[in-house]
């Protein structure tokens, strides 16, 4: 079976699972919001994150910084003006890693105000929508005007921060590509210190390296796309059902609301978490490596370790020997 055969196949049942999670959870009675740990909010999460594995942004993550500081460390005094623009290289990565730690931090605080908003509004609906067996004209009414009103408005606000949670996550990318001006600097760099002509210096690629650390955020950012069509959507399902006659389809369709957009959110702030947690490491442990210049028998050690992981780079002396 083809990767993609293979992807489609594990989507389709991952979608078959979260039906069947919300149909469980919207004949519950009493209706309520799904918590973080609720199984289909895990289920969201998976289809947020696809195929992104952490481990694998981690070790990316780490082999870049690494590789930054080894060049800086191995870099001779002779090449003073390499160094300090290897620096420089590094000062620009923390503050792309601190502007994207920002931007999953604004996504986690949407998401948790779209989960609050939910749990504020929902008791108004279900004070309504319990009265619904009455019989009673009047109580249609009310149940067609909350709708039309109430959960218009929530949903067209939804809609409104998706989109510009969207919006932040993909300056993230964007910060990334502005990083790969400097490819040049690091590759020449790396050619001075390898033992032959085609050493990592022909494989490294700023915008390459930089895949796995970003794809959850990116991945975030499509779904919030999602996110936001599911609101338009659902804006234009309930002007629909609120001119019918029946209420029953009306309040399945608004528990519905409530339940999915509960549990996409609460999915969105977990996995906005993950790539908060791998900034935020990074930019830490770069800062802590910034500056810190090895020397004497120190410097010979770390270069003698580090030269086995980055194999074509020499370990050369700061006197150039």
């Amino acid at each position: 079976m083809s990767n993609t055969a293979s992807t489609e196949r594990s989507e389709s049942e991952l979608n078959t699972s979260i039906d069947s999670e919300v149909g469980k959870l919207v004949a519950a009675k009493p209706l309520d919001l799904p918590e973080e740990d609720a199984e289909i909010t895990t289920l969201f999460v998976k289809k947020i994150e696809g195929t992104y594995s952490q481990e694998r942004a981690k070790e990316d993550a780490d082999y870049h910084i690494d590789l930054l500081y080894f060049i800086y460390n191995a870099t001779p005094k002779t090449e003073d003006n390499a160094r300090i623009r290897i620096a420089e290289i590094m000062n620009r990565f923390i503050n792309t890693y601190q502007q994207s730690e920002l931007s999953m931090a604004k996504a986690m605080r949407v998401a948790d105000s779209v989960f609050m908003s939910l749990r504020r509004v929902l008791p108004d609906w279900l004070e309504i929508r319990d009265c619904k067996d009455s019989q009673d004209a009047k109580v249609d009414m009310d149940l067609k005007s909350f709708v039309g009103n109430d959960l218009l408005d929530l949903a067209k606000k939804i809609n409104e921060q998706a989109l510009a949670v969207k919006a932040e996550l993909d300056s993230i990318p964007a910060a990334y590509d502005a990083l790969a001006q400097d490819d040049a600097t690091i590759k020449d760099t790396i050619a001075m210190l390898s033992k032959d002509e085609t050493p990592v210096a022909g494989g490294y690629s700023q915008k390459g390296a930089a895949e796995n650390e970003i794809a959850l955020s990116r991945s975030i950012a499509n779904f919030m796309s999602k996110l936001s069509d599911q609101a338009m959507a659902e804006i234009g399902l309930f002007g629909e059902k609120i001119g019918m006659s029946a209420v029953s389809d009306l309040v399945r369709s608004a528990d519905l609301f409530f339940l999915r957009q509960a549990a996409e959110w609460s999915a969105v702030k977990q996995a906005s978490e993950k790539q908060h947690k791998l900034f935020a490491e990074s930019r830490s442990r770069l800062n802590m490596l910034r500056g810190k210049y090895l020397a004497g028998d120190e410097l010979k050690t770390y270069l003698e370790e580090e030269s086995l992981k980055f194999k074509g780079l020499k370990a050369r002396s700061r006197e150039g020997s």
